[in-house]
């Protein structure tokens, strides 16, 4: 009786050894994504910063442009913007 008892906390004992070395390792990958997205949250913001500032120092000088000129601005501030739409989904997920 007290042989079975022992043998059966032993049992539940191993089980949850298992259980908390497969937690800790879950763990260490879940600190080792937190530490990767954190730092490409640094370089996303500061890219956003520096887009910042470009936008800053083009409004300051607003030139007249010719219509093609001021399309293909447009066009690339745009995808700027869906650059930064993306960066700003994929931190949130």
């Amino acid at each position: 009786m007290v042989d079975e008892q022992l043998k059966n906390i032993n049992e539940k004992l191993q089980k949850v050894l298992r259980k908390l070395t497969k937690l800790q390792k879950e763990n260490d990958r879940l600190n080792i994504e937190h530490r990767s997205l954190k730092q490409s949250n640094l370089e996303k913001t500061e890219m956003i910063e520096k887009l910042d500032v470009k936008i800053n120092i083009l409004q300051a000088s607003k030139v007249e442009m010719l219509p093609e000129e001021k399309t293909q601005f447009e066009k690339r501030i745009t995808g700027y913007i869906k650059q930064i739409d993306q960066y700003i989904s994929m931190l949130s997920k």
